[in-house]
């Protein structure tokens, strides 16, 4: 650890020195986000959907990102490093996770990652091709993988439409990072997972585009340590098998007039093989229409379907690599102004989902503006308990205020309370779940 903060040290040094050197520009970007919040329980954490005794808290937790781009007068070539720190005030190392250790006193095992570290350049003989070497955002579809990843990515434009052609590549089993042979052949190999990525955007006017986009990932061993979405694997999470897994969809984003909206559609298929064989068959299907109204106001309403399992031996629900969780706009649950959030995406487990939920919004002036909200949060396939079976997950209401207190920091306020649903009710312990309900504040400067 001491090695690598010198490391830090003195990367982020040579970083700030580097506008003496000629035909160089340097810029510093920056996003500080101050969190907090509190609720009667937290379910993704104790394993139950009924409040306890004590289950209700107070938490503090912070993240800070800090990049520096520097790139030549004739902007071909572009170098990025970017690091990023994680903590929640109470977490000791004991109890911290790589998500935000570091909070208890003097800030002992502070989680600092390095968050993107690549060289990007236009190519000599195409300067319409653009290529990006190193750590770096995958600018894959959210609703799959909405994270950054080791590995080389090809950008080209023909006229409206953009081409994106990438390969990136993740350690699939981390308790075997200690033989340290990543790289260098032999069994360490079985674990790689090689994800291939090509998206293609067709930019129809401003704010109207289509997108196609076709993903391959073949994870070696221990596949489930490379997925983060929710609970979304069965069966699988420490198996030996290989798996293969795509992705095939449509997205796109429209806006005529006072309308606008946007839809994803993915189709998800693969096999597993090994000790197992299951077959991977999964939908995604995310509809949002909008209208402005009033000048300063807008109301949408969206749909999520995510197919659960059938419990018929296959993988019948849809899971991604790190989906975002933010699409509904849920407080109680999703925890909206967390980058951590509940949990790893919006679905409820392997039983999939079948959200609807309607956001009203209204700009106050420039500094200010708010929004209400309501999910009716629904899973695919029943969930099945000894207390009845039931898809019915909840209902939540939301509300949130934004205000800009400077050009670049903003206040944020926002308050959820989900009604439990059946489902919810009978997955405690004892049939009987809680209500659910958070309020939480952050401070954002960005710059």
């Amino acid at each position: 650890m001491k090695n690598f903060k010198v490391f830090l040290a003195g990367a982020i040094a040579v970083l700030i020195a580097m506008p003496a050197f000629a035909g160089v520009n340097v810029k510093m970007k920056g996003d500080f986000r101050e969190h907090f919040s509190t609720f009667n329980f937290f379910p993704n954490a104790t394993g139950d959907t009924k409040k306890h005794k004590k289950d209700s808290d107070f938490r503090y937790s912070q993240r800070v990102r800090l990049s520096w781009i520097a790139e030549d007068d004739e902007k071909k070539v572009r170098g990025t490093f970017g690091i990023e720190v994680d903590t929640i005030a109470g977490q000791s190392k004991s109890t911290g996770t790589r998500n935000g250790p570091g909070g208890s006193f003097e800030g002992d095992a502070t989680n600092i990652e390095i968050w993107l570290a690549y060289l990007d350049f236009e190519l000599p003989f195409d300067p319409a091709t653009r290529v990006y070497m190193g750590l770096q955002d995958t600018e894959m579809n959210p609703l799959v993988f909405c994270d950054t990843a080791m590995g080389v990515r090809l950008v080209r434009g023909f006229g409206d439409v953009d081409v994106s052609l990438a390969w990136f590549r993740n350690d699939g089993d981390y308790s075997y990072k200690s033989s340290n042979t990543r790289g260098y052949g032999g069994p360490g190999k079985d674990f790689y997972d090689d994800l291939y990525a090509l998206d293609v955007t067709w930019n129809i006017a401003d704010n109207n585009k289509l997108g196609f986009f076709v993903y391959f990932m073949d994870a070696g061993e221990d596949f489930g340590e490379s997925v983060m979405s929710n609970d979304t694997i069965p069966y699988m999470w420490w198996s030996d098998d290989t798996t293969r897994t795509y992705w095939v969809g449509l997205s796109g984003a429209f806006e005529q007039g006072a309308f606008f909206g946007g839809f994803n559609g993915i189709y998800q298929g693969g096999k597993v093989s090994g000790d197992t064989d299951k077959d991977i068959s999964a939908w995604l299907a995310n509809l949002e229409l909008g209208v402005k109204f009033l000048e300063r106001a807008y109301a949408k309403i969206g749909y999520l379907y995510m197919s659960g399992d059938k419990g018929d031996g296959d993988i019948n629900n849809f899971f991604g690599i790190d989906i975002d969780a933010t699409v509904t706009g849920s407080v109680a649950l999703l925890e909206n102004l967390d980058w951590e959030g509940a949990f790893y995406g919006p679905n409820i487990g392997q039983y999939g989902a079948q959200h609807v939920y309607v956001n009203l919004g209204y700009e106050f002036n420039e500094q200010t503006e708010g929004r209400i909200g309501f999910v009716w949060f629904n899973s695919d396939k029943k969930v099945e308990t000894s207390y009845g079976n039931s898809r019915s997950v909840g209902y939540e209401f939301d509300a949130q205020l934004d205000h800009k207190l400077t050009k670049n920091l903003t206040w944020s306020l926002a308050g959820g309370y989900m009604i439990a649903g059946d489902a919810w009710e009978n997955l405690a312990a004892d049939g009987d779940g809680s209500d659910l309900w958070r309020i939480e504040t952050r401070l954002r400067f960005k710059f």
